[in-house]
């Protein structure tokens, strides 16, 4: 049977569904043997864990202490596989993680036009020549490993000058999460969005049209899974709600927990956007929430609009296609039920938990030399 070890940097979702419930699913359906370890993991496990192995996958490597274990496990002579799930290379200098990654200076641009420093060399821990040695770093491993996994066809293209990619989509495990209709007292409206403040662009870019939406609908309140800039907040005080992120065990039902009746994605037209995926709409369909998504791939090809989602490309169009969610209650359902029913056909891990497993099979009945010169055929999309 096959061994693989998967190395968990952290914490987050990306790394819980990139690396963590593969592992879990993979084991539960006896298609590999497999093994877990993370930042804390004794050294004497951790090569214990590698001499028995035939596959390493590794979470995106963006530290040094990763990168220096990547390059010391790289010698034992196994196949090694990195997952990434965004543009590394286009990173929102609006994310915390620019501070070790990003290589230019940036100045955020406030309501009167007023320049903000918010990354300036040698300030703060800023340094971009030490950022730009850990990007010819990472470069160089990106060149070492045998297979690059990423969660898009964009991301597919961008990495491939560096080794083999193959595109395994995101997925969930839908027992996990289930359309729950929780109904609070107030009269509210929820509207939900989720993410973290690397969408500062997006929700900016935005905003025109949700003052507008809160203000013809006194009924809609806004609720805020992971962050909100003060500029959302202010003139809507009481109608915005914020919850923090949890723990990935507990999210699933964290999210059913917040009754949103319905959901937004917007994404600016920003290089970092270019390598987003599908999880936004696979999360919120899953819970039976209809949503409005941006009219750009992946999301075309996942959603068929008015179907199991709305998508909307201009600000006018993301307008029109939240009035109607909120005005027509029937539309909520239909496409509620349409995308709940698409995620459970398509989107399921323990569906697609099959098509990873003959990838590794693969990779590791093909020759690492072989495998570089022809590319592995990218998964595809549901």
């Amino acid at each position: 049977m096959l061994k693989i070890l998967f190395f968990v940097p952290d914490e987050s979702g990306s790394a819980f569904y990139r690396l963590i419930q593969p592992a879990a699913h993979l084991d539960s359906q006896g298609l590999a043997q497999v093994s877990i370890v993370g930042p804390q993991e004794e050294r004497d496990q951790v090569y214990d864990a590698i001499a028995v192995s035939d596959v390493l996958v590794f979470g995106k490597v963006s530290t040094e202490n990763k990168a220096r274990l990547f390059e010391e496990v790289r010698k034992y002579g196994k196949k090694v596989v990195m997952d990434i799930d965004d543009d590394m290379f286009n990173l929102s200098p609006y994310s915390p993680f620019y501070a070790k990654i990003g290589v230019k200076e940036f100045s955020h641009i406030d309501e009167t036009g007023a320049a903000i420093p918010l990354w300036k060399d040698g300030l703060g821990g800023f340094d971009i020549k030490k950022n730009q040695e850990r990007a010819e770093r990472f470069r160089g491993i990106l060149r070492s490993v045998d297979l690059i996994t990423v969660s898009s066809p964009y991301l597919a293209e961008l990495y491939r000058e560096f080794a083999p990619t193959a595109l395994i989509p995101y997925a969930l495990d839908a027992s996990w999460w289930k359309p729950a209709k929780v109904k609070y007292p107030e009269r509210y409206l929820r509207l939900g969005w989720r993410g973290s403040q690397s969408h500062y662009e997006d929700l900016m870019w935005i905003k025109p049209v949700f003052n507008d939406l809160m203000k013809r609908h006194s009924y809609l309140k806004l609720i805020m899974v992971g962050w909100c800039p003060q500029a959302w907040a202010n003139g809507f005080e009481g109608r915005i709600e914020v919850h923090p992120w949890v723990p990935n065990q507990f999210y699933p039902n964290y999210m059913m927990s917040l009754g949103c009746d319905l959901s937004f994605t917007p994404w600016a037209s920003i290089p970092f956007n270019k390598g987003k995926c599908e999880t936004p709409w696979i999360e919120w369909s899953a819970l039976g929430v209809p949503g409005v998504y941006p009219a750009v791939s992946p999301l075309t090809e996942a959603i068929a609009h008015n179907e199991t989602g709305l998508l909307a490309l201009s600000l006018e169009g993301w307008f029109e296609s939240l009035n109607k969610l909120i005005k027509d209650p029937g539309l909520r359902d239909r496409i509620g039920r349409a995308a709940r029913t698409k995620v459970e056909k398509d989107w399921d891990v323990r569906k697609t938990i099959l098509k990873y497993r003959d990838l590794m099979e693969d990779l590791c009945s093909t020759k690492s030399l072989e495998l570089k010169r022809d590319l592995v055929e990218p998964l595809p999309t549901a």
